[in-house]
């Protein structure tokens, strides 16, 4: 755009310059200069037209590409719920307990649900109390990796509880409860409160005066603990 205003200053000058011609020579020469302009403007116009265009359907292609990888990805899980389901029923204990930890491993989204299941409906107290043991030890683990002095762990810690664990009431008290004994930690704190944020509302509600109070204790770690405490706080309170 520049280089347009340029050649229109060199016209105002061409035409201040020709005052004395008579109009058709104004003309010729307005016409000469300005057909350029037109057709520098015209292709600059349809370049941008053709970015904006490109990139459109770079986004689309990016998005169509993302659900394909989610439908994958959830195929592939229904692949692995079914490979599991043979050893989590089994009569054999050393089968079923390997198959547990490997289902919260290897199932993100799926693996604890599916542990809660064995651990509710298992006919042998031995079989009921490991997955119970492990998953009470998944949600210590997670947790703990949400105060990580890694980002990288604090995100997958993140990611694995909000993709498997945002319906787990259990997993509310073991955030809350090793957030209020690790206040010191800014980083933990502030995951701790944006993960309650990204929770069910049904699971957080029980907890409503635990979770209001940890909160409350946060505020001293900045303005953007303190804005994300106010707001999950008002999200508990707009369930009553």
């Amino acid at each position: 755009m520049d280089d347009l205003r340029e050649e229109f200053a060199e016209l105002k000058r061409k035409v201040d310059a020709i005052g004395k011609k008579d109009t058709w020579d104004k003309v010729k020469i307005i016409t000469g200069v300005l057909l350029p302009l037109a057709i520098v403007y015209i292709g600059q116009t349809f370049s941008s037209s053709q970015i904006a265009a490109e990139s459109r359907f770079n986004e689309q292609q990016f998005e169509y590409q993302k659900q394909i990888s989610n439908i994958n990805s959830k195929v592939g899980q229904v692949g692995l719920v079914a490979n599991f389901f043979d050893a989590l029923l089994s009569d054999e204990p050393v089968r079923k307990k390997l198959a547990i930890k490997a289902v919260l491993i290897a199932l993100k989204e799926d693996g604890p649900e599916l542990v809660k299941i064995v651990q509710e409906s298992d006919n042998t107290t031995e079989i009921k109390s490991f997955a119970k043991e492990t998953l009470d030890t998944k949600r210590e683990e997670l947790v703990q990796q949400l105060f990580s002095d890694t980002k990288i762990e604090r995100i997958n810690a993140y990611n694995d509880i909000i993709s498997g664990w945002k319906n787990d009431s259990e997993m509310v008290k073991e955030i809350v409860a090793y957030g209020n004994s690790h206040l010191s930690n800014k980083d933990g704190v502030y995951n701790s409160i944006i993960t309650l944020s990204k929770m069910n509302k049904k699971v957080l509600s029980p907890y409503k005066d635990e979770i209001i109070s940890f909160g409350e204790s946060t505020e001293a770690n900045g303005e953007k603990t303190k804005k994300q405490a106010l707001e999950l706080k008002s999200r508990i309170q707009q369930e009553e």
